[in-house]
């Protein structure tokens, strides 16, 4: 991200002729850095000289916003957002935006909006995020409808989206669903397995969660770190030595 600034101020430095490519390319650099400072020297540099028009510029513009603490700035791009536009990128940016600010309830009232909207397509990534939001909040009935919504538009097939699946049911005391769920998986990862460990030592199932690990070392299923502490917590609910 350092890098791909450097070399845009190199650019603007030297007068060479810059493009929607080279400025969204800047934008998305800016927002993977999250300097809240550098992001709005590079907004204003945009604004500046009237770049901010191109709709994928104004998205990125928008995105690189709720990665670097400015929701309030992202709004007002979203509000400005012109209704005869493509609006699933913006949706998609501000959803998972509201999601990663910590608020929630503006997170959910935006994808039921969205969801009113014709041009709206759900996918990978607003579904992981919302399913997130539910385990969060204990919202099992929305979870539920998340989960039918994913099937019908077939992105369970995504590894990552599945697993939120699987933390979803898990920390809506759903054990049991989420147990079927990951039965089903035809892939797994480790995150897949620690989504189920995570869910067995959430509600003290500590036996559970050392058959899964124990499951894990009969594939020759590699753990991590994240592994290890969830079997280590595990023993604290289990009268095993």
């Amino acid at each position: 991200g350092l890098r791909a600034l450097n070399l845009f101020c190199d650019m603007v430095e030297e007068g060479i002729e810059l493009n929607d490519f080279t400025l969204t390319s800047a934008i998305n650099a800016c927002g993977s850095v999250m300097q809240k400072s550098t992001s709005e020297q590079i907004h204003a540099f945009i604004l500046k000289f009237g770049c901010a028009r191109n709709s994928h510029v104004e998205a990125a513009l928008l995105d690189m916003c709720t990665w670097c603490e400015r929701m309030a700035d992202a709004e007002n791009i979203f509000l400005r957002w012109p209704k005869d536009r493509e609006r699933t990128i913006v949706l998609t940016a501000m959803i998972c935006g509201y999601a990663r600010n910590r608020q929630l309830d503006q997170a959910i009232s935006l994808f039921c909006q969205g969801q009113s909207e014709e041009s709206f397509v759900l996918d990978e990534v607003v579904a992981t995020t919302m399913l997130s939001i539910c385990g969060l909040l204990g919202f099992r009935k929305f979870g539920v409808q998340l989960h039918c919504f994913s099937t019908k538009y077939g992105l369970l097939n995504d590894t990552k989206m599945a697993n939120a699946t699987i933390s979803m049911y898990a920390k809506c005391g759903q054990m049991e669903a989420a147990i079927k769920f990951f039965d089903a998986m035809l892939v797994h990862d480790t995150v897949s397995w620690n989504s189920l460990l995570a869910g067995h030592v959430l509600h003290r199932q500590g036996d559970e969660a050392l058959a899964v690990w124990m499951k894990m070392e009969s594939l020759g299923v590699q753990p991590d770190t994240v592994t290890c502490l969830f079997i280590i917590s595990a023993y604290r609910y289990t009268g095993s030595d």
